[in-house]
């Protein structure tokens, strides 16, 4: 089975669903899903669309919407 390398990790932010911004790259993903988090915790009323974005090895990028 191949395993999926990520090369670089962002945050797409969508202010107010929106202005886009992407931030990053962090130096995993675990570092990633912190930043995110902290966007989550500063955004009270929900605001912003926040979504995880990968750049693969393959050069293809992924990205989805955090749960809850």
């Amino acid at each position: 089975m191949k395993r999926k390398i990520v090369v670089a990790a962002y945050v797409l932010e969508i202010e107010g669903d929106i202005e886009p911004k992407l931030r990053g790259p962090y130096k995993n993903t675990d570092a990633r899903d912190r930043a995110a988090k902290r966007l989550r915790a500063k955004d009270r009323v929900q605001e912003n669309g926040i979504f995880a974005l990968d750049l693969m090895k393959s050069g293809k990028v992924r990205a989805w919407a955090y749960s809850a």
